[in-house]
């Protein structure tokens, strides 16, 4: 078969690890990169040599790429979350395959009217863990029933993140940025994924995912950011099934992600930033290698956009469960809440400053074992959210809740 045709969209940042796996797949013959787009040329000298190298046409515009490039098959979007609904909505309407990488849009009506555009279901939404080994053998665990009927879905994280990673750009750590939504925080940039999982592991068969219908979110800021940094929610799948999850950048120390499945007749765990597999049917180790899972997730893109897979890995309605989750959660806490300075103590200096609530290891501990919001297990400075039927959620008013 020819190689797929390829464009990319932003390429400084997380770009390089995508130009790799790219690369990887050139030289298999399974893809051409043909050309690129993104405004900041003068930024990315190296990246700009290394290009023209191998006759890689740059473009200044996403618009003008899609115009000219009259070979384009696909197009790999890596750019920040404010420009992924035009972006992707421009490639829809260009009829090219979409590599979206995650988070796919901030807002439910966004992804809704992605949805509706998509009618052929070519954008694959780039939730990398899901096409990691370890998840994928949570997924069998589940639907072959040796865990029995699932009953939970829980996981927590802390991931340290200090003032420079809140300065890399102009939309980290903000709710609206550029005129566009953005929602930034754990639960709907890093950690996306984990959200995401839980979806997929509620899912019945091993391709479908999971939509939740009801939702209790408590959204906190520990430093002065406008959007959060600090979360825990709640919820409910109409098979029964409970999930939660907690996670929060505001720490001294990371604490790596803690997966928990429990059925009827067994249990399953990952920790270790997902290195570690423990269940009752034994226990196996796993690669963390980033590079491996984004070279999983696109090659099976290419798979997908050649006929040798049917669909997508995560279609653009696959990520509905994560979108109403998180959207939701924030309606549910009524906003984000600032932690009162108080319970907050600060460490290091410049562009090293890191905000720690030091009682957040104890209170996701708490909402692993027992499913404890934070207001819940005695935090003094939670407050608990409402109760939201996600059923009834078709819009978020961003703006409401800044």
């Amino acid at each position: 078969m020819k190689p797929l045709r390829v464009g990319m969209i932003g390429v400084g940042g997380v770009g390089a690890m995508h130009l790799r796996c790219l690369g990887d797949l050139e030289s298999e013959g399974r893809v051409q990169l043909i050309a690129v787009a993104d405004p900041t040329v003068e930024k990315l000298p190296a990246e700009k040599a290394h290009l023209d190298s191998q006759g890689v046409r740059w473009h200044l515009d996403y618009r003008s790429m899609l115009e000219k490039e009259s070979e384009l098959e696909a197009v790999v979007i890596i750019t920040p979350v404010p420009f992924h609904f035009e972006m992707t909505k421009a490639c829809i309407e260009r009829g090219v395959f979409v590599y979206l990488e995650k988070p796919p849009v901030p807002l439910i009506q966004q992804l809704d009217e992605l949805i509706a555009l998509d009618g052929q279901e070519r954008v694959h939404v780039a939730f990398q863990w899901i096409s990691s080994e370890p998840i994928q053998h949570m997924k069998e665990l589940v639907i072959s029933g040796r865990l029995g009927r699932i009953r939970s879905i829980r996981v927590t994280a802390s991931w340290a993140r200090a003032a420079d990673y809140y300065s890399r750009a102009a939309w980290a750590g903000k709710m609206i940025a550029c005129g566009q939504p953005v929602f930034d925080g754990p639960a709907t940039n890093a950690l996306a994924h984990m959200i995401h999982n839980i979806m997929f592991l509620a899912g019945k068969t091993h391709e479908t995912f999971a939509e939740p219908t009801m939702i209790e979110g408590e959204l906190y800021r520990a430093r002065p950011i406008e959007s959060y940094d600090v979360v825990c929610l709640r919820g409910e799948f109409s098979s029964g099934i409970t999930f939660a999850a907690g996670f929060a950048h505001a720490c001294e120390e990371s604490v790596g992600i803690q997966l928990e499945i429990k059925g009827e007749a067994g249990w399953a765990t990952l920790s270790r930033d997902g290195a570690h597999f423990e269940s009752s049917a034994g226990e196996r180790e796993f690669s963390t290698d980033y590079h491996a899972s984004f070279g999983r997730s696109t090659s099976d893109f290419v798979d997908f956009a050649t006929g040798r897979r049917d669909r997508a890995v995560t279609r653009l309605r696959d990520a509905r469960g994560y979108v109403l989750a998180t959207n939701g959660a924030l309606v549910s806490s009524g906003g984000v809440r600032g932690i009162d300075p108080m319970y907050v103590r600060t460490f290091n200096e410049g562009p090293k400053l890191g905000y720690a609530l030091d009682s957040i290891a104890e209170r996701n501990e708490s909402l692993l074992r027992d499913g404890a919001l934070y207001s819940e297990s005695g935090a003094p400075w939670a407050r608990r959210g409402a109760v939201v039927d996600l059923q009834k959620l078709t819009f978020l008013d961003l703006e409401a809740y800044r």
